[in-house]
């Protein structure tokens, strides 16, 4: 007989940290169940509770490792919702400014591993 306290796990939020948590969750424990306070939408979009979706949003390769590992299919999901590999330092560059009068221009990073730039509801709803 499993033991009482591993038969059932609950994770407050469904953004990110929560269903990824859920995901870990789901192996160890017979039931998991996730609370949340916004209505999910069935497509991906912004939510209340997320007040950062509105923000475009990179993943990196260490991240998207880490999601195909708790989510089987996880990179070809954002595939399929048009999420766009890209190669930091080489495909994209990031401007901001060093002073009010001169900008500077900063490569996020030289390396050739690819991310996924995508809003955040398209990484959520993946």
């Amino acid at each position: 007989m499993p033991h009482v306290a591993r038969t059932h796990a609950v994770v407050i939020g469904a953004g990110m940290a929560g269903l990824t948590a859920a995901q870990a969750l789901s192996k160890h424990f017979g039931k998991v169940t996730v609370i949340e306070r916004d209505v999910l939408p069935a497509e991906p979009a912004p939510r209340s509770g997320t007040p950062q979706a509105q923000h475009a949003h990179m993943l990196l390769a260490g991240g998207l490792k880490a999601l195909q590992t708790l989510f089987s299919g996880f990179e070809y999901d954002l595939a399929e919702a048009d999420a766009v590999k890209i190669r930091t330092g080489k495909d994209i560059r990031m401007e901001r400014p060093d002073s009010i009068h001169s900008p500077s221009v900063i490569l996020v990073s030289t390396s050739s591993a690819c991310r996924a730039p995508c809003s955040r509801p398209l990484l959520g709803g993946a």
